[in-house]
């Protein structure tokens, strides 16, 4: 066997053993990447899972006379196919929600240490309370930028 077709094989193998290690997966109902944790594929046992928010949020930010975008590639934490379902039903709210939450902030503000963070804790508290008033719980247990890009 050559070299370079040895070398697809294992990493065909790697990414298998990837795959079913995280029990990665694309939900047919709606054609998303889902993440769950290893040996628990396709329960409502509570096991976790992460949604992409997809397509990447771009968000228009103050910088003193002009503006800048800011993209951000955000997943969520939720625990079993219900939450899963939930927060797929209410993407676009979750997603207009923190559009109004980030819109116009000073970009300059987010250049401080630990400001990144706090307006990630800050859109995991507008999703918790945004699907605690449509489905009667939080839901969402951690929220995560993924890539935060500044133009």
């Amino acid at each position: 066997m050559n070299f370079p077709a040895a070398r697809f094989l294992a990493l065909t193998f790697c990414a298998t053993l990837v795959a079913v290690v995280v029990g990665a997966f694309i939900d047919p109902a709606c054609n998303r990447l889902i993440l769950r944790t290893a040996g628990h594929p396709g329960t409502s046992s509570g096991a976790p899972a992460y949604v992409d928010l997809e397509p990447p949020f771009v968000v228009m930010m103050s910088d003193q006379h002009d503006w800048r975008y800011l993209e951000l590639r955000i997943s969520v934490r939720v625990a079993g196919d219900d939450a899963v379902a939930a927060v797929t039903h209410h993407e676009s709210a979750i997603e207009a929600s923190l559009l109004n939450l980030l819109y116009g902030r000073d970009y300059r503000l987010l250049q401080a240490p630990g400001a990144m963070e706090a307006m990630r804790l800050e859109c995991l508290r507008e999703a918790q309370r945004l699907l605690l008033r449509e489905t009667g719980a939080p839901t969402i247990e951690d929220l995560y930028f993924k890539e935060a890009f500044f133009q």
